[in-house]
């Protein structure tokens, strides 16, 4: 996570439905369960995956996406990792 492009409001909520995120610069714009999907992940995780919001923005579901708009790159100056830990 490129911690410049982070904005300052962020909460952390569970999955409503229809969420998206665009996981790279050059993707599209597609939603948790497609990715889910294309991953070959069990749909019923997606449950659990904590989302992390800014408003209405996807920045991140887990530690397993980001979204392009606050991923780090080699420019980025200040990075920072998610970790998402299951207990």
């Amino acid at each position: 996570v490129d911690l410049a492009r982070l904005p300052a409001t962020r909460d952390v909520r569970a999955r409503a439905g229809g969420e998206a995120l665009r996981p790279s610069p050059r993707a599209r714009t597609q939603t948790l369960k497609k990715l889910m999907q294309a991953a070959r992940l069990d749909l019923g995780d997606l449950a659990r995956l904590p989302l992390v919001f800014s408003g209405k923005r996807l920045l991140a579901a887990g530690d397993r996406w980001i979204d392009a708009s606050i991923s780090a790159n080699d420019k980025s100056l200040r990075r920072a990792r998610l970790v998402w830990k299951k207990k």
